[in-house]
C-alpha cells in the first residue's frame, strides 16, 4: 500500500515537473539570432526604416505558437507571445514622428525535425517625419549654399543599445544600414563602414575628407564612438527655381489670409471701385 502510494506521489511529481517544462519552452523558445536596423534617407529629410529581426526557435510549441502569432501585427502581441524585447522600434518615437507601422512575419525556415528547431523572421517597416514642419528629423538639413544642401545624421534618434559613454553597441548579431539618395555626394563618415573593409583602394575612405566610392549604401556592425555621418545634395536649376516659386506663392497666401493681407484686399478693392466710379462719372 504504502508503495503503491509512494509510485503515485512520484508519478504526479514526474508530471509536474513536465508540465513547468512545458510552459518554461512556451515562454522561453523564442531567441534573438540577429537585428538588422535599415534607414533609407529621403532627399525631403524623411525616412523609410526596416527592421529585419531573425529569431532562433527551440522546441515544437514554440513553433506552433509563432504560427499562431503570423496572424498579428502589432508589436505589443509580438512582445507579449515570444518574450523578445527587441521587437520594437530602434528608432526613437519620443523625439520622431513615426507613422504608418507594419509588421509582417515570415514562415519558418531553416528547421531541423530531430530537434525541433526553426528559424523565423519578423519584419518591421515604418516611415520618420520630424515631430514638426521645420523642425529636423532623422537628419538636419542646411542649405548653405543657394543650390546645395548638407544633411546630417542625428545619432540621438537611434534607440539601439548604448555603452555608458554612449557609444552605439553594434555587433556581428545587431547591425546599422543606412541608405543615401543616389545622387549623395561629399559624404562623410566618422567610422568606416563594415561592408567597405575589401575595398581594395583605400584611399576611398578618408575621415578627414570625402568618401569618393560609388556605394551610397553602408553598413556598421561594429560599436559606433561618436559617430558622425554627413552628405550633400545639389538641387538642378529646375528645382531651386521651382522651391524659389513654390515659397513665393506660400508667402503670398500666408499674407492674404492673415489679418493685414484681408485690409489690403479691401483696400484694393476700394480703390478699384473708386477709379470705376470717377470713370463713370466723366462726360462722354
Amino acid at each position: 500500500m504504502r508503495l503503491s502510494s509512494l509510485c503515485a506521489l512520484l508519478l504526479l511529481l514526474i508530471l509536474g515537473l513536465s508540465g513547468i517544462v512545458s510552459a518554461a519552452s512556451a515562454q522561453g523558445g523564442f531567441y534573438l539570432r540577429s537585428l538588422e536596423v535599415a534607414v533609407t534617407v529621403y532627399p525631403d529629410g524623411t525616412a523609410h526604416v526596416a527592421e529585419t529581426v531573425v529569431l532562433f526557435i527551440n522546441d515544437t510549441q514554440s513553433i506552433d505558437l509563432y504560427r499562431q502569432s503570423m496572424q498579428y501585427n502589432d508589436l505589443s502581441s509580438w512582445m507579449s507571445r515570444t518574450g523578445i524585447t527587441d521587437l520594437r522600434t530602434h528608432i526613437n518615437s519620443a523625439t520622431l514622428d513615426l507613422r504608418n507601422l507594419r509588421v509582417r512575419s515570415r514562415d519558418v525556415y531553416s528547421c531541423n525535425s530531430v530537434v525541433g528547431t526553426c528559424l523565423a523572421t519578423v519584419v518591421l517597416e515604418y516611415d520618420v517625419y520630424p515631430p514638426s514642419p521645420g523642425a529636423p528629423g532623422i537628419v538636419t538639413m542646411d542649405q548653405y549654399k543657394p543650390r546645395t544642401i548638407r544633411y546630417t545624421l542625428q545619432p540621438e534618434a537611434f534607440s539601439l543599445p548604448r555603452s555608458a559613454t554612449g557609444d552605439i553597441l553594434l555587433s556581428s548579431q545587431i547591425q546599422l544600414r543606412i541608405v543615401l539618395p543616389e545622387d549623395a555626394q561629399a559624404i562623410r563618415f566618422s567610422q568606416p563602414p563594415s561592408n567597405l573593409e575589401n575595398e581594395t583602394d583605400r584611399t576611398r575612405f578618408d575621415p578627414n575628407s570625402d568618401y569618393r566610392g560609388v556605394d551610397r549604401q553602408f553598413v556598421w556592425n561594429e560599436p559606433l564612438s561618436g559617430f558622425k555621418l554627413s552628405f550633400e545634395r545639389e538641387q538642378t536649376l529646375e528645382s531651386e527655381i521651382f522651391t524659389y516659386l513654390s515659397s513665393l506663392q506660400n508667402g503670398l497666401f500666408a499674407i492674404l489670409f492673415s489679418t493685414q493681407g484681408a485690409a489690403l484686399v479691401l483696400l484694393i478693392i476700394i480703390a478699384l471701385a473708386s477709379i470705376l466710379w470717377i470713370h463713370q462719372l466723366r462726360p462722354g
